[in-house]
């Protein structure tokens, strides 16, 4: 492929100049932009930057004294709330109480409560005795009741009338006679 003499030399010796030249400008204005930015902005900026940095640290000096200082007035305001307030409602309650409700209580206790409960618990032996009386009653009545039926019981199984039904004692209370481990099974 051959060259275009033409586009090549207009390319080579007028655009790529023009296109130096125009960096060189663009280049020189930034540079000058930036000098005129750094010298018209940033220099003052820094001059004012320490004096409000200076400024900045005493305020929050001030500040932090401050803080602690209302933390201190917050601190006792509180505690006289509380005191105004305990003064107001805790200490006439607590008199009250003292005063008034813990011995009208204790009254109530004494004069009320502790006889309704021993005469609560004398009534319930009463019905625990009648019911234990009426409980044999009702088996001697079963057992003569029975003996008429059926005859007088065998000897082995005759019980005493004031004994109780219980569970058999020694070795077949705990198997009922039958073994209960593997190795002693037929």
């Amino acid at each position: 492929m051959a060259r275009q003499p033409c586009a090549y030399s207009l390319y080579r010796w007028v655009l790529t100049p023009l296109g130096h030249l125009t960096a060189w400008v663009v280049k020189g204005v930034v540079a000058g932009a930036g000098w005129l930015l750094r010298w018209l902005v940033v220099a003052p900026l820094t001059a004012v930057g320490r004096v409000l940095a200076v400024v900045l640290r005493e305020v929050a000096d001030a500040l932090g004294h401050a803080w602690r200082i209302a933390g201190r007035i917050s601190l006792a305001v509180g505690r006289a709330l509380a005191t105004l307030l305990r003064w107001i409602f805790v200490e006439p309650v607590r008199w009250a109480w003292r005063a008034v409700f813990a011995p009208a209580g204790r009254l109530v206790r004494d004069v009320l409560l502790r006889p309704l409960g021993r005469a609560a618990r004398e009534g319930a032996r009463a019905i625990g005795k009648a019911l234990v009386t009426a409980r044999m009653t009702v088996r001697e009545v079963r057992r003569e009741v029975r003996t008429a039926l059926f005859g007088s019981p065998r000897e082995g199984l005759a019980r005493p009338a004031g004994e109780h039904r219980r569970e058999p004692a020694g070795p077949e209370a705990r198997t009922l006679g039958s073994s209960t481990t593997a190795l002693t099974k037929d």
